[in-house]
């Protein structure tokens, strides 16, 4: 399986190794064990990663409505007889190079949000998985030892 850097920001860099989520049925005990850390890390980056996606999401919608201003400003100081379209001024929003480096930003991080969510979606399904496989295990030696005691 991979590994799979996420980047929170400067200080916050996580990197997901799938091969956590793979069932080793020789360990049951220890994995049983470690499950909650183990969900309860990939649910704190999955959270840390929705919340960046929000910020930037915020952040632009500030970028654009800054640009919106300024180009109606600038266009009432140079021409103030002559009005602007709205498309026109979308149009000089949408292609202003701040603002697509800034959707390309969010475009990554809303991916790194879906990588983590994902990760913290498989950790809970081999929850349910340990649960299942411990659960046929009890099962099994019961009938082991049901069988045992009829024999003497």
């Amino acid at each position: 399986m991979a590994k799979i850097k996420i980047e929170i920001d400067e200080k916050r860099k996580f990197t997901l190794d799938f091969d956590d989520l793979k069932i080793d049925e020789a360990n049951l005990d220890q994995l049983l064990c470690d499950q909650p850390g183990s969900y309860g890390r990939y649910a704190r980056i999955a959270g840390m990663a929705k919340a960046k996606v929000e910020r930037i999401e915020y952040q632009l919608e500030e970028l654009e409505a800054n640009l919106d201003s300024a180009i109606r400003d600038a266009k009432k100081k140079k021409e103030p007889e002559e009005k602007m379209t709205e498309g026109r001024i979308k149009q000089m929003i949408i292609s202003n190079t701040t603002r697509l480096a800034m959707v390309n930003q969010l475009m990554d991080a809303k991916e790194q949000y879906e990588i983590a969510a994902a990760a913290r979606d498989a950790s809970a399904q081999k929850k349910d998985c340990l649960i299942s496989i411990g659960a046929n295990r009890r099962a099994q030696y019961d009938t082991e030892l049901s069988i045992r005691k009829g024999k003497k």
